[in-house]
């Protein structure tokens, strides 16, 4: 999370741990000297430049986050797991729940609109957003297709 001149990082098993990173200064943290090669352009040096920062801050943080790994268990990170998985099979569920319960509420009759935009067939006054039975519609239009 980006907040002011750091991000701060936290600790994927949520343990409360979190490492914070200054912004990156161009050319900070680069193991070779800064030179423009003679088949370079300006643009090109810069680019260079701000990737060889990049993947050097990169590295700080991958560092900084595998020490402080090492200080979990085995045991700890596979609860988190656990928890995790449970949490998206949840979520899962609910959207599933949220779809059928759309699709039982949903119009099947198409939409129609009048000369400002309403949807008469649903008795929907507004034109943002539209109809809902018209989004619900495209929502499962698009599931259809996915599948």
């Amino acid at each position: 999370m980006t907040d002011g001149p750091f991000t701060r990082y936290y600790c994927p098993l949520e343990c409360g741990w979190h490492y914070d990173q200054e912004q990156p200064k161009p050319g900070e943290g680069l193991s070779k000297p800064l030179a423009q090669r003679p088949d370079e352009s300006f643009q090109d040096l810069v680019t260079r430049l701000a990737g060889d920062t990049a993947q050097a801050s990169m590295q700080k943080i991958d560092d900084a986050l595998r020490a402080h790994l090492d200080t979990h268990t085995m045991l700890q990170a596979v609860t988190k797991a656990a928890e995790f998985r449970g949490e998206r099979d949840q979520a899962r569920a609910e959207k599933n729940s949220l779809l059928e319960l759309v699709d039982d509420l949903r119009d099947p009759d198409p939409c129609w609109y009048d000369h400002h935009g309403y949807c008469q067939a649903h008795g929907w006054t507004a034109t943002e957003p539209r109809c809902p039975d018209a989004r619900a519609a495209e929502l499962f239009a698009g599931l259809d297709s996915d599948k």
